[in-house]
């Protein structure tokens, strides 16, 4: 005859937590760990300024962190709210391009591959319709170089709070922006925002 299974004895209610918790506390630590991220990734996304559009910020030499922060706040000062989201906010793409060097000449390998890494930063800002709006320390080498832009130009130093902003890195009297062209229905939905903010930018040049 075979041997009759082993009663479970009756277990009291903290015995049964007890050995509830012991098989499945890894379980609950894992949905634990998962809903903290999953709640602080859900944070950041409320929170987080969501930029109205975006700009490139294209100079010769490498700028301090001093200076893009405060290019970064003054463009975010002049911004409108496309968005609705209660704040102007531009996603700052800063980009080292020198349209006056030869690249077809030899150069080290360390500055080659700085030299490649921009302009695949460059290429893909347009290729992504990232910035509608360029800011451009030699807009003349620019265009030569990608007749990308709309005719007409704005002054950096038009812009309200610019004169504040100390540029030691670049020369802040040639900058100026300049509005990429957007031939394509596709292109203008994709750059409205950087339109919003060149209409503000505009009125602010005439008004000044």
């Amino acid at each position: 005859m075979g041997q009759r299974p082993r009663e479970m004895p009756d277990m009291t209610p903290s015995q049964r937590w007890k050995n509830w918790w012991y098989y499945h506390w890894r379980q609950l630590l894992l949905g634990a760990a998962v809903a903290a991220i999953l709640a602080g990734i859900l944070r950041t996304q409320l929170t987080q300024a969501r930029p109205d559009c975006g700009v490139a910020l294209v100079t010769a030499h490498p700028l301090a962190s001093e200076e893009v922060a405060a290019i970064q706040a003054v463009l975010d000062g002049i911004c409108p709210d496309v968005n609705g989201d209660g704040r102007g906010s531009v996603a700052l793409n800063v980009i080292q391009i020198d349209f006056a060097l030869d690249y077809g000449a030899e150069m080290d390998g360390g500055t080659r591959m700085v030299v490649t890494s921009n302009l695949d930063k460059l290429s893909a800002d347009f290729y992504t319709r990232q910035s509608g709006i360029f800011l451009l320390e030699d807009p003349v080498g620019f265009q030569a170089a990608y007749e990308a832009l709309e005719p007409g130009t704005i002054p950096w130093r038009d812009c309200p709070g610019a004169a504040e902003a100390a540029l030691e890195n670049c020369d802040g009297g040639a900058l100026c922006f300049a509005r990429r062209i957007a031939p394509t229905e596709e292109d203008r939905r994709a750059l409205a925002g950087a339109a919003a903010l060149w209409e503000e930018l505009e009125r602010r040049s005439e008004d000044g």
